[in-house]
Formats: C-alpha cells, sequence, structure tokens
C-alpha cells in the first residue's frame, strides 16, 4: 500500500471569524500535509429516481497519525479542489494503521 500513496493532500481546520460589521468569514486555522492514495469515485455515481446514491466523490487512503486528526469538521485540499469530509474510517492492519476518508466536491470547485 505505502508505494500507492504517491498524492500529497492538505488536511485543513476551518474557523470562523467575525468582522466589524457583524459579518462571518471562515479562514483556515491550521493545516497539515499527507500522502495519500487518491480515487475519484464520481465516474461511478448511480441515480435512482433523481437521488444520487454515492455518497462520496473521493476515497482518500492514507497512514493514520494520532498528531494529525482527520474528522468530519475539516476540508480537504487536493489539487485545485476543496473537498468536504463525509467519514472517517480507522483500519488496523498489524503495525500499520491506515485511514479511509470519503469525500465530496465541498463548494464550487
Amino acid at each position: 500500500m505505502v508505494g500507492k500513496l504517491n498524492q500529497i493532500i492538505t488536511v485543513n481546520t476551518l474557523s470562523n471569524t467575525v468582522d466589524t460589521g457583524g459579518g462571518v468569514s471562515r479562514s483556515v486555522a491550521s493545516s497539515f500535509d499527507l500522502w495519500a492514495y487518491v480515487e475519484n469515485k464520481t465516474g461511478q455515481a448511480n441515480f435512482i429516481e433523481g437521488q444520487r446514491q454515492a455518497e462520496y466523490d473521493y476515497k482518500i487512503t492514507c497512514r493514520w497519525y494520532a498528531a494529525k486528526e482527520v474528522t468530519t469538521a475539516k476540508t480537504i485540499t487536493h489539487g485545485s479542489k476543496t473537498l468536504k469530509v463525509q467519514s472517517v474510517q480507522i483500519k488496523d492492519e498489524g503495525k500499520q494503521k491506515w485511514q479511509i476518508i470519503k469525500c465530496t466536491v465541498h463548494g464550487g470547485n
């Protein structure tokens, strides 16, 4: 599996900031990079009666690190796309722990 980790993703923690006019804007509070194997699942999206059946667009596999936590409250930048984390599954394989992250495209990109 290690040989397939050929792309870098950036995991972002967002924070809300209130400006002087009372408006709220979101900005990246912190981020970290991970080597990952990214699978695009959008070509397999099926629709039944107008409802999309696939709950995610991308499946990302990367090593699990206790200090680099990925949660559904975070976003992932992959190339020019911003992805919203839908679910995170930890997979234990002997000495290695992996995380399977399922994401959807976030925003207009």
